[in-house]
């Protein structure tokens, strides 16, 4: 069955992956060269003092380095890596309703904690291949265009936020699509809820209300942590675990007790 997914979903692991793979690529030293290289000709406002980089979470201290400028591209890709997380995560259990199939018949040669191990197992290394695309593209073009300035510690810490955002998305995308599967428009709802969470982080990084801060992915791979003490924040390593094992066991215990879902 996991097989057959991603056989079936090829295609959309493919076009996700080299997209992302050229998109990050190409983008990264022409950022670098207007951001860095061109920092003289920017005026000191658009460095600093502005409310714009502190909802997106950009430090002004470190944008103006090569890494940083990673940093700073790496928080807008992670918007293209929710919407493709959310996706997965739902539409591979959505898509029953949608094509007027039951996945549960097949419960007659398996079992149906496998159907949903299967299907979660598909979104997770679907998500894994198109993100290790995005960090094979990032690593590449870092290489090439910071030289002196790249940093393996603090890449691979601002690499992998992109991968442990994605998991964090498929596992949203499941729970959802196992509380309300009805949604008829899967790309739509990825997108929009993608959009939701990351206005939610930068509003918690406006009123510095930590509460919320907790409730979005976008706020838990900080710049300025990443760069002074090189690791993630603790408590936000936390909510992430304690957020995935409640969707995750929320979808699986509704999963099991679901029924053929008839449509008129």
């Amino acid at each position: 069955m996991l097989k057959h997914e991603l056989y079936y979903r090829r295609y959309f692991i493919i076009i996700w992956t080299i997209a992302l793979f050229v998109c990050i690529y190409s983008m990264l030293p022409v950022y670098i060269g207007f951001i860095v290289n061109g920092s003289q000709f920017l005026s000191p406002d658009m460095l600093s003092n502005n409310s714009f980089y502190e909802t997106i979470g950009a430090n002004m201290k470190y944008i103006q380095s090569p890494m940083g400028v990673y940093g700073f591209l790496n928080s807008f890709f992670m918007i293209a890596g929710a919407i493709c997380g959310i996706f997965s995560g739902f539409y591979v259990f959505n898509k029953e309703y949608l094509n007027k199939t039951a996945d549960l018949i097949m419960t007659k040669p398996f079992k149906r904690e496998k159907i949903f191990f299967s299907k979660l197992g598909f979104a997770i290394i679907s998500n894994l291949i198109i993100g290790f695309g995005y960090i094979c593209g990032s690593f590449i073009s870092a290489k090439m265009n910071m030289h002196n300035d790249f940093i393996l510690n603090q890449f691979l810490l601002i690499a992998f936020s992109f991968l442990l955002l994605q998991i964090f998305f498929v596992c949203f995308g499941v729970f959802a699509a196992t509380i309300y599967p009805r949604i008829r428009t899967p790309l739509g709802f990825a997108s929009g809820a993608a959009f939701l969470f990351y206005v939610l982080g930068a509003f918690s990084r406006k009123t510095q209300i930590f509460a919320i801060k907790l409730l979005t992915p976008f706020v838990y791979f900080d710049m300025a942590q990443i760069f002074e003490n090189g690791s993630y924040r603790i408590e936000f390593m936390i909510s992430y675990i304690v957020l995935i094992a409640i969707f995750l066991c929320t979808a699986f215990y509704l999963y099991r007790k679901k029924d053929v879902i008839l449509v008129a």
